[in-house]
């Protein structure tokens, strides 16, 4: 998924997926650099994770 987070440039990654039993997570900028991200978009995205962990468990 390619997210564009206000006050950052086009094309951040932000993505999680499984990958058989493992969850794998991306969150880099343009430039390679972590994504900041504000507390609410941390909570979005780590629900995410977590709907994730429950498809790699399963």
């Amino acid at each position: 998924m390619l997210v564009n987070l206000p006050g950052k440039p086009t094309y951040d990654t932000l993505s999680v997926w499984a990958d058989g039993a493992s969850v794998q997570v991306r969150a880099i900028t343009v430039h390679g650099d972590p994504i900041d991200m504000r507390t609410e978009q941390a909570r979005e995205f780590a629900s995410e994770i977590c709907d994730t962990v429950k498809k790699a468990e399963s």
